[in-house]
């Protein structure tokens, strides 16, 4: 995905310095919102690999935590139970 934003970006400094005035907002317009979505999208999937590789490394200590959580509602009512 970085490759296409990169290359919308040149080819957009490559035309700005050949078109004026009214030519360059008809050209210009159009090869700056397709590098902004391109650069969107690739925001987007960088924050998604970020995200996914920080659940996986988590993911054993979020396991564990919820584990002893399980454990500590279960003494409880075994606690509570053996009062009543």
């Amino acid at each position: 995905m970085n490759a296409p934003r990169i290359a919308a970006k040149r080819l957009h400094y490559l035309v700005e310095p050949l078109v004026t005035g009214k030519e360059a907002a008809t050209v210009l317009k159009p090869l700056k919102m397709r590098q902004d979505r391109l650069e969107v999208l690739h925001d987007r999937r960088v924050l998604a690999q970020n995200l996914d590789q920080a659940l996986k490394s988590s993911a054993p200590v979020l396991l564990r935590t919820l584990r002893d959580f399980a454990r500590k509602l279960a003494a409880r009512s075994v606690h509570s139970a053996s009062r009543a």
